[in-house]
């Protein structure tokens, strides 16, 4: 029995190495990465702290964030908005027509599910961990490993509105024409009151 026992703390060290080297080899990396953006390494030199210290602090803020709701939107709206609207631009610029393909199919996916969230937003507030779970769905819809805006594309939003294509250019038109109308409307009502202003003041 004794020398059972005295054999177990080694298998226990070896047992914790294990798990930890994973870890740690995940921390070097981030400091790798993050130790080429010289602002960050200036600021962990000035606290004494390594850059992946940092990174998983400002993460966990983050996640703590979601999880009780305190700001999710915001930072949901930055991450489907900031990030896309930059590769955006980048594919504009680029000679590639891929990319051009990627970030509308994107932006068709983005706003087709922005309108069902205006209306569903009264039930989806009680979603228990909604803002993690659109925050992850937003990141699986941009980036190119993943390309989910382009299976959300193909397998729901284009069906959908390919079915009801002819509805939706009837109420668009609807829209465009009484904008239109109001605008028009608008614009000779303040001619004529400008007309009354000019008649009062030469009048005085």
């Amino acid at each position: 029995m004794g020398s059972k026992k005295a054999g177990d703390p080694p298998s226990q060290q070896q047992g914790g190495q294990a798990v930890m080297k994973p870890i740690r080899d995940f921390c070097d990396q981030i400091d790798l990465k993050m130790s080429k953006n010289q602002q960050l390494a200036s600021l962990c030199n000035q606290i004494g702290v390594r850059p992946h210290v940092i990174v998983l602090t400002a993460c966990g803020a983050l996640l703590a964030f979601l999880l009780f709701g305190i700001g999710g939107n915001i930072i949901c709206n930055a991450v489907g908005f900031v990030y896309p609207a930059w590769q955006s631009f980048k594919a504009i610029e680029s000679d590639k027509k891929d990319d051009d393909k990627l970030w509308l199919t994107y932006w068709v996916v983005y706003g087709f599910f922005s309108v069902i969230e205006v209306f569903a937003d009264y039930i989806l507030f009680w979603v228990p961990f909604y803002w993690m779970m659109k925050l992850g769905f937003l990141v699986w819809l941009f980036l190119p490993q993943t390309q989910g805006s382009i299976h959300m594309y193909n397998n729901l939003v284009k069906p959908i509105l390919t079915q009801n294509q002819g509805k939706i250019e009837q109420t668009m038109s609807k829209v465009t024409g009484s904008a239109g109308q109001f605008l028009n409307e608008a614009q000779n009502m303040a001619g004529h009151l400008s007309s009354l202003a000019a008649g009062a003041t030469k009048s005085d």
